[in-house]
């Protein structure tokens, strides 16, 4: 199914319904006119994209465990753990 606008081409996407008479919930995005140029990235980069990332939830995860919320801090920990083995990959010189 596709919807035309006057912004421009879009995917209506899957359209589901909780039973035959609930309103239809549509979600719709336009398309992009403009292709966005990428960039490499190497290797040092995502390491140091990574540690950012396990920076900023040591921090969160110790502002939860502060405020007595032990089960989120210990999921933003796991996820540490999960991202951690990541930033041994920098390339060697």
């Amino acid at each position: 199914m596709r919807a035309n606008t006057a912004m421009g081409q879009g995917s209506m996407g899957n359209v589901h319904r909780a039973s035959p008479r609930a309103p239809v919930l549509l979600l719709w995005r336009p398309r992009s006119p403009v292709e966005v140029p990428r960039r490499p990235l190497s290797i040092d980069k995502i390491a140091a994209i990574l540690q950012a990332e396990i920076a900023s939830r040591s921090r969160n995860a110790g502002e939860y465990e502060r405020r007595g919320n032990a089960t989120q801090a210990a999921e933003l920990r796991y996820e540490i753990a999960t991202i951690q083995p990541l930033t041994a990959l920098r390339s060697q010189p």
